[in-house]
């Protein structure tokens, strides 16, 4: 029974750091359809005025690189009827061991 344990284990811990996705919370409850581009800004907002029509994250494992979450995070904003995604942040989580150790 020791071996399909930890077999198990195993799948199942490649599963949780390999997965992502994406959702929203939207701010207003307009009727905003699908969008075909979305603009991406990382450090300035842009220029032209605009309105702030929900959240997006996107969220995923450790083996999980930005470039993929960037991808889940700009196809939940067109889905949600957005042309832009503004304050785009990436940021990691640290684990800590019963020791006080990060992994």
């Amino acid at each position: 029974m020791k071996p399909l344990y930890a077999i198990t284990l195993f799948i199942a811990a490649l599963f949780v750091c390999g997965c992502h996705s994406a959702y929203s919370t939207m701010f207003y409850t307009g009727n905003w359809g699908p969008t075909r581009d979305v603009q991406v800004f990382t450090y300035a907002p842009p220029t032209q005025n605009y309105d702030e029509i929900g959240r997006v994250v996107a969220e995923g494992g450790i083996t999980v690189g930005q470039e993929t979450l960037l991808t889940d995070a700009v196809e939940e904003a067109k889905r949600c009827g957005a042309e832009g995604l503004i304050k785009v942040e990436f940021y990691y989580d640290t684990f800590y061991d019963q020791q006080g150790n990060t992994f």
